[in-house]
């Protein structure tokens, strides 16, 4: 996978976008996490400038895992409310630092 540190962005959608090509420009790898298997319409089209890969979750959580866990990321940064808490889990599986999933979901 190369020597240059990886970031994974959970969601990045409308201003979080172009956040990819961002990390890059700044030498990092950035790998996108899309959270569910197609766009929510109201959140646009995805931009995958600048992304190493883009991983679409399948639904099967553990995948998903083991698909990042590849990329060796050092950090899973949410780029929407729509990716809070799985990018919660997925730093939580990955033994990143993180919020956890203990509180992920706000009380009612």
């Amino acid at each position: 996978m190369g020597n240059r540190r990886t970031i994974a962005l959970v969601d990045p959608y409308g201003a979080v976008n172009k956040v990819g090509q961002a990390f890059r420009e700044a030498g990092l790898d950035c790998v996108r996490v899309q959270s569910t298997p197609r766009v929510p319409p109201s959140y646009g089209p995805a931009d995958l400038t600048g992304y190493r890969e883009n991983l679409v979750h399948d639904g099967t959580f553990e995948h998903m895992v083991k698909r990042l866990a590849e990329f060796g990321p050092e950090a899973v940064v949410v780029g929407s409310e729509l990716g809070v808490e799985f990018t919660d889990r997925l730093n939580e599986a990955l033994g990143l630092p993180g919020n956890g999933t203990a509180l992920s979901e706000a009380p009612p």
